[in-house]
């Protein structure tokens, strides 16, 4: 007679456990100034019964949703970079992970979003001196103070102003564009600006989606080292 066993049958009902789905490939983040491109990664996902099998992503305008991109296999990877995509700046767009199981039980984890936004920030005015107290002459030398109002009403923060000095406006040629951190006014000092010649402040803005605004300079600032011609005092109106 003849007789066979099996090799036995697992009996899997438990789920994985669920990870944590990142905006982003290592790091979650908030804020992309891409309409085209989207990325995602995951980590923590394991399943003690019979291992993972495989991972699904999707990515909708709201959690679980596929309306972007619809549900894709990409096996036992553990992020994706998805281009040609068509994203709408304002909007707040979400990846669901579903974690599969060799015995087809599934895990579904989601991320808590990340915002598009590609509008830059937007510098309003830039001043020699002080805000709206403009300076068009000074006889110092070796230093100016530069200051700035921007646009306060936009949907993310700001995170950092640079600023530079130059001979004409938008220029670097006397002090290379440095950093200014949320700072609105600056003390530029050890110059040797030279007397006749004209100077212009320059600030630009960064935004945290990575957004940079258009270059804005003062209205420019001479140097003037010279007193004015003595005259002549009379005791009396005309002599």
């Amino acid at each position: 007679s003849l007789s066979a066993r099996s090799n036995g049958l697992t009996i899997d009902t438990e789920r994985p456990v669920s990870g944590i789905v990142y905006d982003g490939i290592t790091i979650d983040e908030d804020w992309t100034n891409s309409i085209e491109t989207l990325s995602g990664g995951w980590t923590g996902f394991y399943d003690e019964g019979t291992g993972i099998r495989n991972y699904d992503y999707c990515i909708g305008t709201s959690p679980y949703s596929d309306n972007i991109v619809e549900w894709e296999n990409v096996g036992l990877d553990t992020s994706f970079i998805q281009n040609n995509l068509s994203l709408e700046s304002g909007a707040r767009y979400y990846i669901t992970i579903k974690a599969f199981d060799m015995a087809e039980n599934i895990r579904i984890s989601i991320s808590d979003g990340i915002m598009v936004d590609n509008i830059g920030p937007i510098i309003s005015n830039v001043f020699d001196g002080y805000i709206n107290n403009d300076i068009d002459w000074q006889s110092d030398t070796d230093s100016i103070t530069i200051s700035w109002t921007y646009q306060q009403e936009n949907i993310r923060n700001l995170e950092f102003f640079e600023y530079s000095l130059g001979t004409a406006p938008a220029d670097s040629n006397i002090i290379g564009w440095s950093f200014a951190g949320n700072n609105i006014s600056v003390l530029i000092t050890n110059l040797n600006l030279i007397e006749g010649s004209e100077y212009y402040g320059n600030v630009r803005a960064y935004d945290e989606a990575g957004n940079v605004s258009s270059i804005v300079s003062s209205d420019g600032f001479r140097i003037d080292l010279t007193a004015p011609h003595s005259g002549e005092v009379f005791d009396g109106i005309n002599n």
